[in-house]
């Protein structure tokens, strides 16, 4: 049986508008995974949420480390203490390291509290963290990727999205480690400059501690208004041993008068 042209152009147009209606039912059934989905909105807050109380947290971590993640130094109060001066020599970090430092810092418990939330359709993954230090705040930024669960149907779509996410936490960071450079310029290899440091404290506003540990003077720079609790930034000093005797006499002065 021939048929004639007429038939075949209905039973083509038929075969497209049932080709069409299949892939509209297929896409408006698949997840959408656009920036303007109103699913994002619940997710992207908890996002927020945790770069800022992350951020928060590694800043007073790495303050009672002097601005490092991981350094090597004197172990005191479960944290360690980096050495900023050395028998003459000064090796305090400049502000790119103390960028990085932070960065570091942020990624572990960063990763844990993403791995905490509980989303129907997403799984937030960390991919890289940034921080930059400007005069009166942090920005941390997080590249972050949103991926499906594996229940959901992923076929004829890109079930990844990375986005990039800023966060800015109000702190002079930078404040407390130009303090530390103050105090290691005027530093004295045959003694301990307490007078000096006494007035740089006082200049900037920053109550300080002496502590000793072993062969190690540790400074402890206190800023009671710089944080929203009072922020902590310690590092090491080290001298040569008689300067180092001359160090505690003159601590044991110090927080004589103190007291």
């Amino acid at each position: 049986m021939i048929m004639k042209k007429g038939q075949v152009t209905i039973w083509v147009i038929i075969g497209i508008l049932l080709l069409a209606t299949t892939t509209f039912i297929i896409i408006w059934q698949s997840p959408n995974l656009t920036k303007t989905n109103e699913d994002f909105t619940a997710i992207e807050s908890s996002i927020h949420s945790c770069i800022h109380s992350s951020s928060e947290n590694s800043i007073v971590l790495v303050g009672k480390q002097g601005g490092m993640y991981k350094p090597t130094g004197v172990e005191f109060a479960n944290h360690v203490i980096p050495i900023y001066y050395n028998r003459g020599k000064s090796t305090i970090p400049d502000k790119t390291t103390l960028e990085k430092e932070l960065a570091m810092a942020i990624k572990k418990p960063l990763d844990d509290c993403l791995f905490e939330i509980q989303d129907p359709q997403f799984i937030p993954v960390l991919q890289h963290t940034k921080t930059n230090i400007g005069k009166n705040v942090v920005t941390v930024e997080a590249r972050i990727s949103l991926e499906l669960h594996e229940l959901i149907d992923k076929e004829s779509i890109d079930n990844t999205i990375i986005d990039l996410y800023r966060e800015d936490i109000i702190i002079e960071y930078n404040k407390l480690p130009k303090i530390a450079e103050e105090i290691i310029e005027v530093q004295q290899v045959d003694k301990l400059p307490v007078s000096k440091i006494m007035d740089i404290a006082t200049e900037n506003n920053v109550e300080f501690e002496f502590i000793t540990v072993d062969d190690t003077l540790l400074i402890s720079l206190v800023d009671n208004d710089l944080f929203k609790e009072p922020y902590y930034f310690t590092f090491g000093l080290q001298y040569e041993e008689k300067s180092f005797d001359e160090s505690i006499r003159l601590q044991e002065e110090l927080n004589a008068v103190i007291q």
